[in-house]
């Protein structure tokens, strides 16, 4: 069961000026509202929707490249987002304490769901679209996340479904969000946020971690784990060999890997065969995978969650 507190409040409307003037209208109305774009858009469309709605609101607008939080923390009350999907991703900032409305060119519909700290944004968001809402990556996200978050569950003592329902291909994107837990993180997108990914690689980006989570169990399992050489990695950079050492010395997780070994493995596994069968595009190329490795690799060195282990444990042969 889920609670009615968790479900997404959103809304997917037609993208025509006069959705986005009713929406400014109910939820902005002579406030400001500040416009992101970037060089995927053109004058003539942020020029249509400054004539739109200049009458109901204080209008700016920002090229994306040079945002500037304090200028967005400066009184606003709703934001115009017209950008790709990885531009927005691009805006750190907590998105929840504004007003939200993110024009959809693309299928590209569930990285504008998430906010800054991997999680969804729960209210206050508007989609605008032309497009059928199909996001052909968001389910395998969904199923991912899912192992992704009862592993966390795991390692941090805190064992409890987090997405206790099962994934359907025949329901609409807000159904999918809606029983999604508010604690539920996307670390996909995550990943999404700091590198050069693009989206429609996201399937196979899950169809790897799903390998690298499933064979790190297996290791500290079978006591079979390298370290990466990380006196050669951090040379003079204390705090991340500090780091580091912590996450050598973690034994918590060890254990409770360790003690969960056989449930773990066989969701992880039941996960790689979801994926594999329902997600991923047999005609990929090999550069495709080099450059999700080279993603991943790029981002767990930093990343202080469980993708972080795989960098340690040498995982990528640094």
């Amino acid at each position: 069961m889920y609670s009615y507190a968790n479900i997404l409040i959103m809304e997917i409307l037609d993208f025509t000026i006069k959705e986005i003037f009713k929406t400014i209208e109910r939820k902005a109305k002579y406030q400001k509202v500040m416009l992101f774009y970037d060089d995927e858009c053109s004058n003539e469309e942020i020029n249509s929707i400054y004539e739109g709605i200049k009458e109901i609101c204080i209008f700016n607008k920002q090229y994306i490249n040079v945002f500037n939080l304090e200028e967005i923390n400066n009184g606003y009350k709703a934001i115009i987002y017209l950008c790709s999907a990885k531009n927005f991703l691009k805006l750190n900032f907590d998105k929840s304490e504004f007003v939200n409305l993110c024009v959809v060119k693309g299928r590209e519909f569930l990285p504008y769901c998430v906010n800054v700290n991997n999680r969804l944004i729960k209210n206050n968001l508007f989609l605008f679209s032309s497009n059928n809402i199909i996001d052909v990556n968001l389910l395998s996200s969904l199923t991912f996340n899912k192992f992704y978050n009862e592993l966390l569950s795991v390692v941090n003592f805190n064992k409890k479904y987090v997405c206790d329902y099962e994934i359907c291909q025949n329901i609409s994107l807000k159904e999918s969000l809606d029983f999604v837990d508010a604690e539920f993180e996307f670390v996909d997108i995550g990943i999404m946020s700091k590198t050069d990914l693009e989206y429609e690689n996201l399937a196979l980006l899950h169809l790897v971690l799903i390998n690298a989570l499933i064979l790190m169990i297996d290791n500290v399992k079978n006591k079979t784990l390298m370290l990466v050489d990380t006196y050669k990695i951090c040379k003079d950079d204390y705090s991340n060999l500090d780091r580091f050492f912590a996450m050598a010395s973690n034994d918590n997780l060890k254990t409770m890997l360790i003690l969960n070994y056989n449930y773990l493995i066989n969701l992880g596994l039941k996960t790689k065969d979801e994926i594999l069968s329902k997600y991923i595009n047999d005609n990929f190329q090999i550069e495709t995978v080099e450059e999700v490795l080279k993603a991943l690799k790029f981002y767990s060195k930093d990343a202080d969650n469980i993708i972080g282990y795989l960098y340690l444990f040498d995982f990528f042969k640094v």
